[in-house]
């Protein structure tokens, strides 16, 4: 038997575009988009069917099992490249507001928070003629980091939900459009502000944001077996954090720990990842309540706190979203 080479992961390319509807996947206008790992997988499993009076070998083994429903789920760390990151940043918010800064870049403004979220087609190349295809691919939540500790670039997880996870001999598209210019983010980027101010000395922080999707499955004969999702419903949202500040001799440093000393007095949260003034990402959360923060002692070296941050929506007579995103890149659309 002659040797046979294992396929290995880094030329397989994975290429997305937006679906009109949950139900409707594309047949073609895919883009390339980079990845650092993916691993969406069906979550169909058998269910079983103890149906009696068959002519079976004995009473304790089971029979064949029923069909289960089919979906698919698993997550995809992409790069924080900002041209790329608004596609995926549409499926996790909706469609942005986009303002022409007439430079080269635009600005688009996302707002958490909408009623319905759009759907993607994914392929995905496996390699010896075969593809991963995910149909109806929402994206559930996004968690990243604020620790300049980190080497090389930036990176973001995305864990998605999809109407159908499968294998096929043949892609959706052979030949995706070419992906955007890179605006790939050096992990050493990225400051936070509390009130406005970078008032601070931040150790490390992992934030997650998440749409809290629901399947829903509706008697509609959306699909002729029935066993697809009807709908991936957007639930009640969350955004949270955990970061960790140092502290330092001079009072005036620690504007942090003023800030965390009531978990019922609210304050604005600011993490901002910049290359250039035409190429950023800003994620404004600017109702935010901690547990009062403590410094504790833990060993001679420098003394830290750590606080849990959880945001809300703004309401009153100005209501202002959970979090607002605003990335500026060479992108002018992504619909």
């Amino acid at each position: 038997m002659p040797d046979v080479a294992s396929q290995r992961s880094r030329g397989l390319v994975l290429a997305a575009g937006l679906q009109t509807d949950f139900v409707s996947p594309l047949s073609s206008g895919l883009g390339r988009y980079t990845y650092y790992e993916e691993s969406l997988n069906t979550t169909e499993a058998p269910a079983e069917d103890n149906e009696l009076g068959l002519e079976t070998h004995d009473d304790r083994s089971p029979t064949d099992p029923g069909p289960g429903s089919k979906g698919g789920q698993g997550s995809i760390v992409v790069p924080a490249d900002l041209n790329q990151l608004g596609f995926w940043l549409t499926l996790l918010l909706g469609t942005p507001d986009t303002t022409d800064n007439e430079d080269g870049s635009w600005t688009h403004v996302f707002e958490s928070g909408a009623d319905t979220l759009p759907s993607a087609t994914l392929q995905r190349a496996l390699g010896s003629g075969r593809w991963k295809i995910a149909k109806g691919l929402m994206v559930n939540s996004i968690a990243f980091g604020l620790a300049k500790s980190e080497d090389g670039y930036r990176t973001f997880r995305l864990d998605c939900m999809a109407r159908e996870v499968y294998t096929a001999g043949a892609p959706i598209e052979a030949d995706p459009a070419a992906m955007a210019a890179r605006a790939k983010l050096p992990a050493k980027r990225g400051l936070t502000r509390l009130n406005s101010v970078v008032n601070a000395q931040l150790v490390s922080g992992e934030f997650t944001f998440a749409n809290n999707l629901q399947r829903e499955d509706y008697a509609d004969s959306a699909d002729d077996a029935g066993d697809l999702a009807s709908a991936m419903e957007p639930g009640d949202l969350s955004f949270s954090g955990n970061p960790t500040y140092r502290f330092k001799r001079g009072a005036a440093l620690n504007g942090a720990i003023d800030l965390f000393t009531s978990h019922t007095t609210p304050f604005a949260h600011e993490i901002e990842y910049a290359r250039s003034d035409t190429s950023s990402l800003l994620i404004a959360t600017p109702r935010c309540f901690a547990p009062p923060a403590v410094p504790a002692a833990n060993g001679p070296g420098p003394v830290d706190f750590s606080t849990s941050i959880t945001a809300r929506q703004v309401v009153g007579e100005t209501p202002a979203p959970l979090m607002t995103v605003t990335l500026t890149n060479a992108v002018e659309s992504y619909s």
